[in-house]
């Protein structure tokens, strides 16, 4: 057993011998615990109730996780890995105020967060974007909606089937190309990195991003995908809570606020014609969702080099009874036009 989950343990059993019968100390601890769940989903959800002193050796079972996690008096940890801290304030940047409970009483208006705190502004076209804190990470908490140009022109970029409607709901498609900023419009990171280019890339690339934020690697992906559990239950927590095919909407508890966008194979599109079929190649409105990531499986395979790329994908599908579902990182044709979300510098 960890010496540090050890010391929690003594901690928490020295704290009840001290209190012995005390009534006015035991009345304390309840009250304190009032609202704290014996379960939840994910370790986001636990990061909504406050760890303080008094509830110092407390712990609670975390489904998508399969363990425990420990309150040691400033944070949850898991109870195998004491490093692994959620503090409750880095969701959402929430207040004391605003931590769950089960109590019905109304919130005072006075005391709900000022919304603007939790947005910014794209000073290239001016559109206004939400976002959030997930564990130690900021992230978009919309898809981008940047019309790419290049000398003055569109360029790879879309609305689901050409209708800015659907711009509006979930923002652009882009081609790898557009996503990596490949004319070097805005930096040289994904210079020249288009469909079929072998690229060197640095560690961090802007690509089609507001400045300040950059196109997430593999690695921060899957730092977020395994802050919520890499389950059912811990994707249901990024995803929205409507919009999604076949009864799959998300709880959205973390506020990522993912829509089910769909792609675009671009392989199958003519939009130069005047007489093509203007939605050739969507496909996947309210059945998926699917992110562009800046690193790729490179190696000494050129075909892997100049074709394949990261995505991240995320459906309305049942996980089977295995546990397994068409979800999260995996290898895609940069042939496609996907969605983009962007993580904070």
């Amino acid at each position: 057993m960890n010496l540090v989950y050890k010391s929690l343990i003594g901690v928490s059993i020295l704290s009840l011998i001290a209190c012995g019968d005390d009534s006015a100390s035991s009345a304390s601890k309840d009250s304190v615990k009032k609202g704290l769940p014996s379960e939840v989903s994910s370790p986001v959800d636990l990061a909504y109730y406050e760890c303080d002193e008094e509830l110092e050796g407390v712990s609670v079972y975390v489904k998508s996780a399969e363990i425990d996690y420990v309150c040691n008096g400033d944070g949850w940890f898991r109870a195998d890995d004491p490093v692994s801290e959620i503090r409750y304030s880095e969701i959402n940047g929430n207040s004391k105020d605003s931590v769950k409970t089960d109590s019905t009483e109304a919130t005072d208006p006075e005391e709900e967060p000022d919304v603007s705190e939790n947005t910014f502004t794209d000073a290239r076209d001016g559109q206004v974007y939400k976002m959030v804190k997930i564990g130690s990470q900021v992230w978009m908490a919309q898809n981008l909606n940047y019309d790419y140009q290049v000398d003055g022109e569109s360029y790879g970029s879309y609305c689901y089937t050409h209708m800015v409607s659907m711009c509006s709901t979930y923002g652009r498609l882009y081609t790898w190309a557009a996503a990596m900023d490949s004319a070097a419009v805005f930096s040289e990171d994904g210079k020249g990195c288009g469909n079929d280019a072998a690229c060197s890339l640095p560690e961090r690339v802007r690509g089609v991003c507001p400045e300040g934020w950059h196109l997430p690697s593999a690695l921060e992906w899957d730092t977020l995908l395994t802050f919520v559990g890499k389950t059912a239950e811990g994707y249901l927590a990024l995803k929205s809570t409507s919009g999604w095919s076949n009864g799959r909407n998300g709880t959205d508890s973390t506020g990522f606020s993912m829509k089910p966008a769909g792609y675009r194979d671009t392989q199958n599109a003519n939009d130069s014609s005047p007489f093509a079929n203007k939605t050739a190649g969507f496909a996947g409105e309210k059945d998926v969702a699917r992110f562009w990531v800046s690193s790729g499986p490179y190696d000494d395979n050129e075909i892997a080099k100049s074709d394949l790329q990261f995505e991240v994908n995320f459906t309305s599908e049942e996980w089977d009874d295995d546990g397994f579902a068409d979800e999260g990182i995996g290898f895609t044709a940069r042939r496609f036009a996907y969605s983009v979300r962007c993580v904070k510098d």
